[in-house]
């Protein structure tokens, strides 16, 4: 929270992306939205309340972490799940979210995604960040470098656009001899 504050104190941020787990993100996310305005979107990938492994239910509604969840994505701007089964079960859950729940596919799996239009770009260019502990092996980070080159290539509205990567790049052992510090 005090990363994102002072981010948001130096540039005001406008939207934040919040990808889970780990689900403490998602506070971040809470937090800016409370204190500043600035609305989220929820990346869940697997989602929370779902076990997918075994098709259960993680917990349920009423719980604690139920009605964390209800609250936090009552006020998200969209979730984003990676398949059409995952979305069911945010569906269900929470009907009245019905028009905010998205399927995004994994980046792996482009047959799978109609084309997107883009619209002319903005004046502003666009500026993609990550914050927090980048638990990634080097090989990993080299393909998402990758990717971003290739979309900003590929697309006309990121011709112009940034990539900011900031955080720990491990922690204990891994904290200097992980591949991307090197």
């Amino acid at each position: 929270i005090r990363a994102a504050e002072a981010v948001h104190e130096a540039r005001p941020i406008d939207l934040v992306l919040a990808t889970c787990p780990p689900y403490v993100l998602l506070s971040v996310a809470r937090h800016m939205f409370e204190t500043h305005g600035v609305r989220y979107a929820v990346d869940y990938r697997d989602g929370w309340s779902i076990d997918v492994i075994e098709g259960t239910e993680a917990f349920t509604p009423q719980s604690r972490s139920g009605r964390i969840e209800a609250a936090t994505l009552a006020d998200a701007l969209a979730l984003w799940v990676v398949n059409e089964p995952i979305a069911d079960h945010y569906r269900h859950w929470y009907p009245e979210l019905t028009e905010r729940i998205h399927v995004v596919r994994n980046g792996f799996d482009l047959a799978s995604q109609p084309p997107i239009p883009h619209p002319p770009p903005d004046e502003q260019p666009l500026v993609f960040g990550y914050l927090g502990t980048a638990r990634i092996y080097a090989v990993m980070l080299r393909a998402v470098l990758e990717a971003w080159r290739r979309a900003r290539a590929d697309d006309p509205l990121l011709a112009n656009a940034r990539f900011e990567f900031r955080g720990h790049s491990g922690s204990g052992a891994d904290r200097a001899s992980n591949g991307i510090t090197d």
